[in-house]
């Protein structure tokens, strides 16, 4: 007689997560890796070196406690870096393999005149290279980010080139709407505490205090001039202004405390329908990119730091080996991780934060529409089900019309499908 076997339910929640994630062994070739993108590695050392910069400088920026401080995602503010650096190296190798693949040379005169234009804006060579200094950085890796940015305008100028959005779609888009028929441009004076904002702000009565605050020499606030901008501009809704010369009320905004004030409009048609140009390009060229990242073949490695992967692998291993199985009953969460935590070798907070992140992932991955595909193990995916009629339990004789819903749904792989038959 067959021994039964019940592989515990939650245990197939935990591959969820993994959207791009095709594989859980890396090739000899690809130790050193994070993720491969169309072939092409992106480095740990690469990695680890532009993470280390940018902690460097938003602990300047924001001071020594910023990093640890949570996001509004729930995670730490280095945690939220991290994935989008992350996240942001993955597109900059996709635009690479584009680029390769249209035979675009990257040569060093776009990085050159991204790096004059930086010299420009600082003042001159010496101050910018004052800059890399207090952010301790090299001209090596300072050469690497800049590469960077010139493979992000090379792209987004091949697109400009190539693509075949006519100026009429364009108007067509700025006659329907009326948002885009006014730019705004503001001053904010930044505070580090809400006292320190509030005591500002019993001083300021109207827009010619404001004034005089930007023009004072000694305080104990930063400021922010911006560009012209929409309506939908973070900062402006978070200030909840709309009208020239009236002072917003403080507002918290990425952990400082904010005083806003609108200066300008801009409400010239041509240079409106300019803004909007920009704009429209730009949105499509970011849904031309994304659409570029879905059909790469991605593959992520994530290090014991990140440990979602190492523990995916753990688990398939385990139901390879006929060593993760359950004999009878159901696990709590509890003891889930306990198991998890014993068979990983991680600590039971790093095994809850794993099970955590894989349930949110999943959920962000189907109710965008996606299928999460693990070969062998199964497929995670939304259904569509059609309204129809149905009996109600209580009345049988009475029909009850059920709505259209959506289902998310499971289906197991061969490999899983064998392992629990055997």
């Amino acid at each position: 007689m067959k021994k039964i076997k019940k592989i515990i339910i939650s245990l197939l929640s935990l591959s969820l997560c993994l959207v791009y994630f095709t594989s859980c062994k890396k090739n000899n070739t690809d130790k050193n890796a994070i993720a491969l993108v169309g072939g092409e590695a992106i480095e740990k050392e690469v990695f680890d070196k532009e993470l280390e910069f940018y902690l460097t400088f938003y602990t300047k920026k924001y001071g020594d406690t910023y990093l640890e401080e949570k996001s509004s995602k729930g995670k730490t503010n280095k945690e939220v870096l991290r994935d989008d650096l992350l996240d942001s190296m993955i597109k900059d190798q996709v635009m690479l393999n584009d680029l390769a693949k249209k035979k675009i040379e990257i040569d060093d005169n776009t990085a050159n005149k991204i790096r004059s234009d930086m010299e420009k804006e600082l003042g001159d060579k010496n101050s910018l290279k004052a800059n890399m200094k207090s952010l301790n950085i090299n001209e090596g890796d300072f050469s690497d980010v800049i590469f960077n940015d010139s493979i992000r305008k090379i792209h987004y100028d091949y697109f400009l080139t190539h693509n075949k959005i006519k100026d009429s779609e364009i108007l067509e888009y700025y006659k329907a709407n009326e948002d885009l028929h006014k730019l705004y441009k503001y001053n904010v004076l930044v505070f580090d505490n809400k006292d320190g904002a509030e005591k500002a702000k019993s001083n300021i009565k109207n827009q010619l205090d404001f004034r005089e605050a930007l023009k004072n020499p000694v305080r104990n606030y930063e400021i922010i001039n911006s560009d012209f901008v929409y309506k939908d501009d973070p900062m402006l809704v978070e200030s909840k202004m709309s009208e020239k010369d009236k002072v917003s009320d403080i507002f918290e905004y990425n952990n400082k405390y904010m005083i806003l004030m609108i200066n300008s409009y801009n409400e010239n048609e041509n240079e409106l329908l300019m803004h909007t140009k920009d704009k429209y390009l730009r949105d499509a060229y970011n849904q031309y990119l994304n659409k570029l990242v879905k059909s790469s073949k991605i593959k992520v490695f994530i290090w014991k730091g990140l440990i979602l992967l190492n523990l995916l692998c753990i688990i398939i291993l385990r139901v390879k080996q006929n060593t993760c199985w359950f004999i009878g009953g159901n696990m709590n969460k509890s003891e889930l991780l306990n198991s998890i935590s014993e068979k990983s070798g991680l600590k039971k907070v790093e095994s809850e934060k794993a099970l955590n992140a894989f349930l949110e992932t999943v959920e962000e991955a189907l109710v965008a529409g996606d299928k999460v595909q693990l070969v062998g193990f199964g497929t995670f995916e939304v259904r569509d089900r059609k309204a129809r009629e149905g009996r109600n339990p209580r009345k049988p004789e009475e029909v009850i019309q059920i709505p259209a819903s959506k289902a998310p749904v499971f289906k197991a792989g061969k490999t899983l499908k064998e392992a629990v038959n055997k």
